[in-house]
This record gives structure tokens, sequence and C-alpha cells, in this order.
């Protein structure tokens, strides 16, 4: 089934500009509980002030909520608030908005640092138009290959800027089979952790031996995509079993899931013992393949 519909835009390459549509690539189906009272009445939620909340805390009798207008923007300055004009954050808000994605640069595909990555679209003609010109871009996008497939030129990204709200997003278009996708990354600013992982394990070196084992229970283990695409929430699942049984009227009662043992490993083995760990794992990994094949 096709996405919503985010934003309606055009994507410019040089002096071209091509109408597109950015397009939800997923729509998470969240199950969320209610809050309620046992007599069946739904609890809301009030703005208060902080010294309201305080007071009630204390004991106060109830009082009225903060009307919209009466809600500010500001900033906190030795703790106090200091509103800040509606104007001035408006004046921002028009001076950053986004009319267009404007292509900045082209990066190697290999090169994108999809462990950035926060959300996807991916991008249609609006109504049929520009298809040649989107076509043109998506396949001069795609890697070249030359006599006996070798690689001539790799895949190539676009880095550029989307709205698809109110605030800007660091974003990188790229090919994918028929399509031009979108991958929305954090800024770098935003991002970290990433020099801490890449210098978590330096200096550890893999044994010769251990190395072809866990390569071996790798190959072992490797399936289809679609094993992937077959995994559920089992939250959403239980959270789901649970609603239908409450609006049915039954006593909302969920039963512990059977969870088995991993398939690759039988039983613990100490820590300091990889290559036994590894061995094991791989006996048990093949099993299931030898039964197959019987």
């Amino acid at each position: 089934m096709a996405g919503s519909t985010v934003l309606n835009t055009t994507l410019e390459f040089g002096i071209l500009s091509i109408p597109v549509s950015v397009k939800s690539i997923s729509e998470p189906k969240e199950v969320n509980f209610v809050r309620g009272t046992a007599d069946g009445d739904k609890v809301k939620r009030q703005e208060v002030s902080a010294k309201v909340s305080d007071a009630l805390a204390a004991g106060a009798e109830a009082v009225k909520a903060l009307d919209a207008d009466e809600v500010q923007r500001g900033v906190m300055v030795d703790d106090v608030f200091v509103p800040i004009p509606k104007e001035e954050i408006e004046k921002i808000e028009a001076m950053t908005k986004l009319d267009s994605m404007r292509i900045e640069t082209f990066i190697p595909y290999e090169d994108v640092p999809f462990e950035r990555t926060k959300g996807g679209y991916y991008l249609t003609p609006q109504k049929g138009q520009s298809k040649r010109t989107m076509k043109l871009l998506l396949d001069a996008m795609r890697p070249v290959y030359g006599p006996r497939g070798k690689v001539i030129r790799t895949a190539r990204a676009a880095v550029c800027k989307l709205m698809p709200r109110s605030r800007q997003s660091l974003c990188v278009v790229y090919p994918k089979d028929d399509g031009l996708y979108v991958s929305v990354l954090h800024w770098a600013e935003d991002f970290s952790g990433a020099e801490a992982a890449s210098r978590s394990l330096e200096g550890i070196v893999s044994g010769e031996a251990e190395l072809s084992v866990a390569r071996e229970l790798i190959d072992a283990l490797t399936g289809p995509v679609e094993i992937m695409d077959s995994m559920v929430d089992d939250m959403r699942a239980l959270k789901l079993e649970l609603m239908e049984r409450a609006a049915a009227g039954e006593m909302p009662k969920v039963e512990s899931p059977k969870v088995e043992s991993p398939k690759a490993v039988e039983q613990k083995v100490a820590s300091d013992n990889l290559m036994a760990a590894l061995e094991q794992s791989l006996a048990a990994a093949k099993k299931p393949r030898a039964r197959a094949r019987a």
C-alpha cells in the first residue's frame, strides 16, 4: 500500500526542478493504553504553572487550567522564565522555512553514514509530472559497471535539507531498485557515540582459528531476507490481545509466552573458552539443516 504524502515540494538538481511528493515509507502501528479512573471516566491532562502544580501537590484546591494564549515560549535564566516575543520566534521560523529540497552535493553511496538514520521516506513524481527527469536522475545515480561486472563508477547519494514539518532535517536521497529513497539523518552535532563506538574495540585482534569458525557459524545461520520480514513486535501483539479481552468484558489476563532457548547455543559455556563456545554453537546451528536434508 502506498505511503501517505507528507510533503509536496521540488527536488532541485542544478538548474533542474523536479516536482516530487515525499511519502511515508512506514506507518507505525502504535498500541497505547489510555489513562482513566475506576468508574470508567477518561483522565485529561491540563497545563498549569509550576507554582500552581506545587500548590496542588501541597493540598490546595483545584484551579482553572491555563488558556492557550496564557502560555508563552521563552528560556530559563537562573531558574526564572524569560518570555521571548512571539514575533521574534515567528521571524526565525519564516527565515528558515524551506520551499524545496536543493541538492547541495553528491557523495559515494558507500560513504553515507546510515548509522545516523532516524527516519525515512520515498519520492514520487507529482501527478505524473517530470517522470523523465526523475528517472534520469535515478539512472545517473546508479553504479556503472564495465566488462565482467567491474564497478567503474560507484553509486551516488544526494545530500540536501528537508522540512517535512516545522524543523529542517538533514537527509540523503539514494537510488534503490526503481525508486529514489530518502533517509533522514541526525545532524553531526546531535549525533554522539560514533567516536566511542569506533574506539570501543580498538587494539583487539581476532585469532585466525576463531575467526574461521565464527565465519562458518555466520554462514550456517544465514538465511533469506524474508526471515526478517516475518518477525513481529511481541509487545504490540500482547497489548492488542489484552485490549480485545478488556473490550469483550473478559478479565484481562495475559499468559506468559513460551520463550524457546536460542537454537545456536544449547548450554552456557565459560566466557573465557571462546573457541569451545563457537564450535558448540556451530554444531547446534547445523542440526536443523541436517534434519532438513534428511
